[in-house]
């Protein structure tokens, strides 16, 4: 038990120590993304219609 959590230890410290990868987009970026996107795919046409 005490190698698995040494081993967990070292495994959140090797995260701690990675530099942040910067200010990424917030929530309401994304969801304004995703959003946009569905209503893209909602609107587009098929590929193929059926006739």
């Amino acid at each position: 038990m005490t190698d698995e959590l040494d081993a967990r230890v070292r495994a959140l410290e090797a995260e701690r120590a990675r530099p942040d990868p910067g200010e990424g987009p917030t929530v309401e970026e994304l969801m304004q993304r995703l959003i946009g996107t569905l209503a893209a795919l909602w609107t587009t046409r098929p590929d193929k219609e059926k006739q």
